[in-house]
C-alpha cells in the first residue's frame, strides 16, 4: 500500500487538472459543433468517437502511472520497430484520406501510425542518450544512429503523402542540438 501512495504523492495534480480541463473543453467543442437535435448519442458520431478515445487514453494514462520505470526503456526499441513495420504496412494496406495513404481503417475508427511513431522515436532517442557508453557529438556512429532514427520514419511518412506529419520529425534536431550537436 505504501508503494501506491508514493506513486500518487509524486504526481503533479495541477498539470493533470489542466490537462483534463482542456480535454473536457475540447470534447464539449466537438460535441456542440457536431450535435444534431434529432439524433441520439452514438459512438459512431464525431463526439462519440472522441469520447471513446478519451476513455482509452485515460486507461492508458493510468497504466503508465503504474509501470515500473525500467519497463519503458526496455520496450522502446521494440515499440520503434513495431511502428516502423506499421508505417511500411500502411503504404500497402492503408486507407486514403485527404490525398495521403497514412491511415488504417478499423471499423468506424481510423488509426494513423505516424502519430505513435513520434513517441517511439523520442523513447528510442532517450534510451540511446541514457546509455553509459554514449558519446555525443564525438562519435560519428552515434550521430548516424540518431539521424537514422529521425530520418527513416520521416521518409516513410513522406512516402505516404503526409509531409505535415513528417515535418514534425525535424523538431528532433533541436534535441540533438540540446545534447551538443554543433
Amino acid at each position: 500500500m505504501a508503494e501506491k501512495s508514493k506513486i500518487f504523492d509524486n504526481i503533479d495534480w495541477i498539470t493533470i487538472g489542466i490537462y483534463l480541463s482542456l480535454v473536457i473543453i475540447g470534447w464539449l467543442n466537438i460535441y456542440s459543433s457536431a450535435y444534431v437535435e434529432s439524433s441520439e448519442f452514438s459512438f459512431g458520431s464525431r463526439y462519440g468517437k472522441q469520447l471513446l478515445m478519451i476513455g482509452v487514453n485515460l486507461i492508458f494514462l493510468i497504466a503508465v502511472f503504474f509501470l515500473e520505470g525500467h519497463i519503458i526503456p526496455t520496450i522502446s526499441y521494440y515499440l520503434f520497430a513495431f511502428l516502423i513495420i506499421l508505417l511500411i504496412a500502411v503504404l500497402f494496406f492503408g486507407d486514403v484520406t485527404g490525398g495521403s495513404r497514412s491511415w488504417f481503417k478499423i471499423g468506424a475508427f481510423k488509426l494513423q501510425p505516424a502519430e505513435f511513431t513520434k513517441l517511439a522515436v523520442a523513447l528510442a532517442m532517450a534510451k540511446i542518450f541514457g546509455n553509459d557508453n554514449f558519446r555525443f557529438p564525438g562519435d560519428v556512429r552515434n550521430i548516424l544512429i540518431l539521424g537514422s532514427l529521425i530520418v527513416f520514419p520521416a521518409l516513410l511518412i513522406i512516402m505516404q503523402g503526409d509531409t505535415g506529419s513528417a515535418l514534425v520529425f525535424s523538431a528532433f534536431i533541436f534535441v540533438l542540438y540540446r545534447q551538443g550537436l554543433p
